[in-house]
């Protein structure tokens, strides 16, 4: 493919549903896209009947003047999705470009686009940051993360400027009726699904404008539009079949939580590195362990589970004994030395472990969700997930792990000391997401995966070895998932789990020195 394309057709088709917009806004758009630097484009303009005959006049005047604009005035409104798909009919460009009728693009905005494509020319689907425009001021720029498709069903955060090829919608079957409002969020579902390729342009070429009664100016104006995206997400996830849902999440207007059925025949071994730890419940003492391993066996219905604990020569046969006494389930013990490292007592329950599937757990996090271990293994049923952790709070309600930020050459928990009812930066504590990384504090993991990665290092130190797993899991293309919804509790001091400076310098010289984290939005 060229990314010129044929000398009589444009690289790009601008598509504007218009419905009644201020005249002074649409006047704005107009001007925007005529100050665009790149002039390989057409603007697919589709008036859906608008009740103020100036707003056609104004697009009629607009379309006499530049020949590259195309206007199409329907006889009777048909809403969004319905003018779009005019739009689409009527669309040349090898690439569509959503613009809404009251937005602004930057003025290079298609130029930067083109650039892009020029290097990554197996593109299917791109988009850029954002910011809001009240006036002439401009703020709340939105620095996106790069393509994280587990975020997308928690939210439409790709937004503005979405660039799409024009065969792949095609393919997919345009703009779906039913689903006015989040249109745009259903389209990119389908068309990221069969995309070779979904590029972020990490700089701001859209100014998403607030005016009355935009989602912009306040999320609540049109709820409709967020019960469509609801169920455009559950229709995603059942086009994966992957055996998913969604909802709507209850009280966060336009956010939705998301989870897959683990399969009956799937089997999980849950595994415990002991160390000789007690912990007193209930005014009584026992070794840290068990509240651990009993809270995920009280919290499943799943049948196919059984245990592997390894436990240093620190914990005597009678302690463990204690611990393991009423279990129903299958329960192996590996016996380690005093001197093992934890990792080295992770690899020795793990090569002891039987099931599809390994559910790493800390011997101090004790599970509070039911479903704790459908939960996090059924999210390991979708291709190409590699790692899956929950929500761990402290004592105080305080976040003590919700996935690694790596920045700057530093490897941090992120979110460490929030609470677990803030927002996190656009709201990455709300939505389950792609991550850096992954506490081993618990995680569920194919137990495959692990062994084809050499499982866990034993010659870092214990925080650094939780980075480089997650490292080498996503340099063999696995993504790595956190889920905000699946929650546990733990008491552990969160130093223990902290690379410090020097264990930071082994993993740079191991995997090179992490500049930004492409996961976590600024």
């Amino acid at each position: 493919m060229t990314v010129d394309g044929p000398r009589d057709r444009p690289l790009f088709s601008l598509l504007t549903p218009v419905y009644n917009p201020d005249l002074s806004v649409l006047a704005d758009t107009i001007a925007s896209v005529l100050a665009q630097t790149d002039p390989g484009w057409e603007w697919v303009l589709v008036d859906d009947a608008s009740p103020d005959e100036r707003v056609r006049v104004a697009l009629r005047s607009a379309a006499a003047a530049d020949p590259r604009i195309i206007l199409i005035e329907r006889p009777e409104n048909g809403h969004i999705v319905a003018a779009s798909n005019t739009g689409l009919e009527h669309a040349r460009g090898e690439f569509v470009v959503l613009l809404d009728h009251d937005d602004l693009l930057v003025p290079h905005a298609l130029e930067r686009v083109r650039s892009v494509l020029a290097a990554a020319p197996d593109a299917d689907y791109l988009y850029s940051d954002e910011d809001k425009v009240a006036g002439r001021r401009q703020f709340a720029a939105f620095h996106k993360p790069d393509w994280s498709p587990t975020r997308l069903r928690g939210h439409m955060y790709t937004g503005h400027v979405s660039v799409l090829r024009r065969s792949v919608i095609q393919t997919v079957g345009g703009f779906q009726p039913g689903l006015e409002g989040s249109q745009d969020h259903d389209l990119v579902l389908r068309v990221a699904e069969r995309a070779r390729r979904v590029v972020h342009i990490p700089e701001v070429l859209y100014h998403w404008r607030l005016v009355a009664g935009s989602t912009a100016a306040d999320p609540s104006e049109k709820p409709y539009a967020w019960y469509a995206g609801g169920r455009a997400v559950d229709a995603h996830l059942r086009r994966l079949g992957i055996g998913g849902h969604a909802a709507t999440l209850p009280g966060r207007v336009g956010y939705y939580r998301h989870w897959v059925d683990l399969p009956p025949h799937r089997s999980v071994s849950v595994v415990i590195a002991v160390s000789g730890d007690y912990r007193t419940v209930g005014g009584a003492r026992m070794p840290a362990f068990v509240p651990a391993l009993r809270g995920v066996l009280e919290r499943t219905r799943h049948e196919r589970v059984d245990a592997v604990i390894a436990a240093d020569s620190r914990v005597t046969s009678r302690e463990l004994a204690v611990g393991l006494n009423g279990l129903t389930v299958d329960t192996h013990l590996v016996r380690c030395a005093a001197t093992e490292p934890l990792a080295g007592r992770l690899n020795a329950a793990i090569l002891a472990a039987t099931g599809d599937v390994v559910l790493i757990l800390g011997e101090r996090i004790v599970p509070e969700t039911d479903g704790f271990l459908e939960r996090l293994c059924g999210s390991l049923e979708e291709p190409g997930v590699g790692l899956v952790g929950p929500l761990v709070l402290g004592p105080a309600n305080d976040i003590r792990y919700a996935g690694h930020r790596h920045h700057h050459g530093r490897y941090d928990h992120a979110f460490a000391g929030a609470t677990h009812r803030e927002q996190g930066s656009w709201a990455s504590l709300w939505v389950a997401r792609e991550v850096s990384g992954l506490a081993l504090a618990a995680v569920a993991v194919r137990r495959e995966d692990l062994l084809a990665v050499g499982g866990v290092c034993e010659v870092l130190p214990g925080p650094a070895a939780e980075v480089d797993l997650s490292l080498k899991l996503r340099a063999v293309g696995k993504r790595l998932i956190w889920l905000p919804d699946v929650w546990a509790r733990t008491d552990e001091p969160i130093h223990d789990r902290t690379v410090d400076a020097a264990a930071a310098q082994a993993l740079i010289a191991r995997w090179g020195e992490p500049r930004w984290d492409s996961y976590l939005p600024d």
